[in-house]
């Protein structure tokens, strides 16, 4: 699994690492343990006509997830995995690394959170404190512990929100990782949560009111369930006033588009004067201003204004002053701009930062300045402009990697961040912008030294010539003559950066001898809005092909061979992996789909489906449909073919990727395997789509993909 360093807001951040461990050798990791017979999985006579085209559907019944058959199904499955993967000579290893990850000591970055500054910091007896202070050399004005927040073991707390008086905090809360969480709020002086609850809450959206009477947030009025799978939801902006029902709660706005999937957010201005109300349409956006005229005393029955009546791209709120509210938007620019609007009459808005050649990923404001971080060639930058966006200078960063967890004010001239790469453990610092000076906060308590590896970043020749960038890392005292068994990662999707990161899976692998690989395939946003839609819809195929030259790039180039050659990917990363295991099954030793988008033509009937298929594909379009079947992983298995060694992974609850997606790859997959390769299906209970809920959870499922992929590409783990 992947976690970032912590902020205020965030899930679970990505822990440190102990380097002693016992010695560990995996032996004759050729030679496969026997995974017991599969369960025999019913086919059934379903059919579908797309279009014309018949398009049978044998195990649609899986898509039931509430019947006793299919339970009985996935109990049969995990009757075969678990057994199979414990029995991993490097098991026991992987799962004693991981636990020794999430007991280190990492830093936390605080947060700038509308008076205060707010530090979320994560212990390694799993305790999880929330630190508020009035200033970044203040002394703690609460420490609050919020591991005992949550109703049960299962639920996550995702944010914390402390209201500006100081009195509540209003806290979500993710039950078994569900996508959709439950905001409650907790009066601090006696430690008792009040009655209100506000569900179905989108993207952890909710902020208090300057006067701290209420909360603004983002929902849906019909969450759904695993039953549903939320195809009726319904998204407002919703205003709570604390005492009253949600029944009773003012509507500020109706998400809605004609395909019916527009997603809900709400942000607030930093003084909580202006809403910004957005309608997400995939990877458009309808934006609303709404002046409240007064923050203590606002005026919710004021007509919100259109910033432009057209779709707008992408666009957030990074902060104001006074009535000038300043855009992080890639509204006529590709590679995101800054712009800047008057509240009061948004109609028009001024070019404050331009777009450049490189991504413009985020902006803050710090007191009378704006903090820009770009990606150039993946890497991030970080530069200094006055509020009309003169530049003024590059801010240092520590080394080639990623900065994350930027967080400011325009109250306060110094701003924070994280800092992290491949080999270098994440630390947090604070700048002040008026004195030029850069502070180490906190460092983790690892004993890495990052010259013991080596991270080279190498641009290969796709199919089409398109030159993509990968990074390769590995052990310093690697033979470069010798061929190395190597995991391969990529995403390639909705526009996310593929960043140079501290992950503890990755590093582990990393550590333990083997190479890593990370492909910044199109489809992703490494370079902006041009290289996302060079790998999206009709084009999606380019995503696949990027990754399979990745992979031929790694063999050609004498780092590993097909026999060593691992890959895996998560969520859309899932569907890369089934699609370019299909395609192309005799260039992989093992493969290792999670939470995958396996089965595009029926994407779009469950929960964010409506969504995906406005910029992946409908199959209800013709044209759109013939792609959608091309590229489909489960629907190009054919009986007889050699498949990688193979396993699959998901969570009866996520609500994000319909299990059932998995489910099937898994059952036609086992029918049509052609040689003696295994192919497995892991189901876990909880985690949704987001992974393990506590140490233990993580640990495992690390273990099991990690272990997976050193048995069969055979990496002999030692210290």
């Amino acid at each position: 699994m992947m976690y970032r360093l912590c902020s205020e807001s965030s899930g679970p951040c990505h822990p440190a690492v102990v380097l002693s461990l016992l010695l560990f050798v995996v032996a004759g990791c050729r030679h496969d343990p026997e995974p017991g017979p599969y369960p025999d999985t019913r086919q059934s006579d379903v059919v579908d006509d797309y279009h014309g085209t018949r398009v049978p559907d044998p195990y649609r019944w899986l898509e039931t997830l509430d019947s006793d058959e299919t339970k009985a199904w996935i109990e049969a499955q995990n009757a075969v995995s678990e057994p199979y993967l414990g029995a991993l000579r490097a098991h026991r290893y992987f799962v004693n690394r991981m636990r020794a990850l999430d007991a280190a000591v990492y830093p936390s970055v605080p947060q700038r959170r509308g008076n205060y500054w707010v530090t979320r910091e994560y212990h390694p007896d799993g305790t999880s404190i929330l630190v508020l202070s009035d200033s970044l050399s203040a002394p703690p004005r609460l420490q609050l512990d919020l591991s005992g927040l949550g109703p049960d073991s299962n639920a996550v707390v995702r944010a914390v929100r402390v209201s500006p008086n100081g009195r509540f905090v209003a806290y979500s809360v993710a039950l078994g990782g569900a996508d959709l969480t439950e905001v409650r709020i907790r009066e601090l002086a006696t430690a008792r949560d009040l009655n209100d609850r506000i569900p179905g809450i989108n993207l952890d959206a909710f902020y208090w009111t300057a006067n701290s009477d209420g909360i603004v947030y983002a929902r849906y009025l019909k969450p759904g369930s695993e039953a549903d799978d939320g195809v009726d939801r319904e998204g407002i902006i919703g205003l709570h006033n604390l005492g009253s029902p949600t029944t009773l709660d003012r509507v500020l706005h109706h998400s809605s588009s004609p395909e019916g999937d527009a997603i809900p957010i709400v942000q607030l201005s930093s003084d909580r004067r202006f809403v910004l109300m957005r309608d997400y349409l995939g990877f458009d956006s309808r934006v609303w201003i709404q002046d409240l005229r007064d923050a203590q005393q606002p005026r919710f029955d004021t007509v919100p204004l259109a910033w432009g009546n057209e779709r707008i791209g992408q666009t957030v709120l990074i902060g104001s002053v006074g009535t000038t509210l300043y855009l992080h938007t890639n509204r006529a620019a590709a590679n995101f701009q800054v712009v800047a609007v008057d509240g009061t009459n948004p109609s028009s808005w001024e070019t404050v930062v331009p777009e450049s050649s490189h991504l413009l990923q985020e902006a803050i404001l710090a007191e009378d300045h704006i903090v820009t971080h770009y990606r150039r060639d993946v890497k991030s930058a970080l530069i200094l402009h006055r509020l009309d966006g003169t530049s003024l200078r590059d801010i240092d960063v520590p080394a080639v990697g990623s900065v994350f967890g930027l967080s400011g004010g325009p109250d306060a001239p110094v701003f924070t961040f994280g800092f992290d790469s491949y080999t270098h453990p994440a630390a947090a610092f604070r700048h002040d912008v008026t004195k030029n000076s850069t502070t180490l906060l906190e460092t983790s308590d690892l004993d890495i030294d990052p010259s013991e590896y080596v991270t080279s970043q190498v641009f290969f020749a796709s199919k089409d010539g398109t030159q993509v960038p990968m990074f390769i890392t590995h052990r310093a005292d690697r033979r470069s003559s010798e061929a190395t068994p190597t995991l391969l990662f990529g995403y390639g999707s909705a526009g996310h950066v593929e960043e140079p990161i501290f992950n503890d899976e990755w590093f582990t692998w990393i550590e333990a001898g083997g190479i890593l690989a990370v492909a910044n395939i199109r489809g992703g946003g490494e370079y902006g809005e041009t290289w996302r839609t060079a790998g999206t819809g009709a084009n999606k195929q380019n995503s696949f092909d990027d990754f399979t030259a990745a992979a031929e790039y790694l063999i050609s180039e004498g780092y590993t061979t097909s026999d060593q050659l691992a890959i895996t990917g998560a969520s859309d990363g899932g569907l890369l992996v089934g699609a370019v295991m299909t395609q192309r099954p005799d260039l992989f030793g093992a493969a290792m789909p999670v939470v995958g988008v396996l089965d595009l033509l029926r994407t779009s009937e469950f929960a964010y489906g409506p969504l995906y298929a406005r910029w992946a594909g409908d199959p209800a379009i013709p044209e759109e449909f013939a792609t959608l079947y091309e590229l489909s992983p489960l629907h190009a298995l054919r009986n007889g073919t050699c498949y990688p060694s193979t396993l699959i992974t998901t969570a009866v609850n996520d609500d994000r990727v319909h299990p059932s997606q998995s489910y099937k790859f898994a059952a036609r997959l086992q029918a049509a395997q052609g040689c003696d390769r295994p192919t497995l299906l892991r189901v876990y209970p909880t985690g949704g789509h987001h992974g393990g809920v506590d140490s233990e959870d993580r640990a495992q499922r690390s273990a099991n993909i990690l272990a997976f992929a050193a048995h069969h590409t055979g990496l002999e783990i030692s210290n």
